[in-house]
């Protein structure tokens, strides 16, 4: 009985070998998948426009009310604005007139996406306007309003 198990890998049946090895490795491939997708179970993604990124980075805290409820997972460049792409948690509610703000968490320059939710029914394409949404400051507007403000000191 013994001596059947201490045969060597190759007198087994190649067909019989190549069966199983395929079933395990989609077993672990489907364990896998199952897995990942448990990972981000219980939220939803969601776009947010921006005039700029502000800084704002991967991984960056999204909050509603203060409570950290998910997290930035990309940001990129569109025509003349910036789209940031978060996911939160699903049991928070998005109406359509909601709108998000890139605050300062420290002087250091940390920043976090805050949600405001408003309005009735759901986000058209899970898009927050760039007219609903805000800044911690605008560079050119505050250059454009220095130079107005250095040109009335001048005259």
């Amino acid at each position: 009985m013994f001596d059947r198990l201490k045969r060597p890998v190759e007198a087994y049946n190649k067909t019989w070998l190549g069966t199983i090895s395929l079933t395990l490795t989609a077993v672990v491939v489907a364990v896998l998948i199952i897995a990942v997708g448990h990972l981000s179970a219980g939220q939803s993604g969601y776009r947010g426009e921006f005039l700029q990124a502000a800084q704002i980075r991967l991984g960056d805290q999204v909050t509603v009310a203060g409570i950290s409820v998910g997290s930035v997972n990309g940001v990129e460049l569109a025509d003349d604005h910036v789209i940031v792409k978060f996911k939160i948690r699903n049991d928070i509610r998005l109406g359509r007139d909601t709108r998000a703000a890139i605050k300062l968490t420290t002087l250091l320059g940390s920043r976090y996406l805050e949600l405001s939710p408003a309005g009735d029914g759901e986000l058209d394409r899970h898009t927050i306007s760039l007219a609903n949404t805000s800044v911690p400051y605008d560079l050119q507007k505050t250059l454009a309003d220095a130079t107005t403000t250095f040109e009335q000191v001048d005259a």
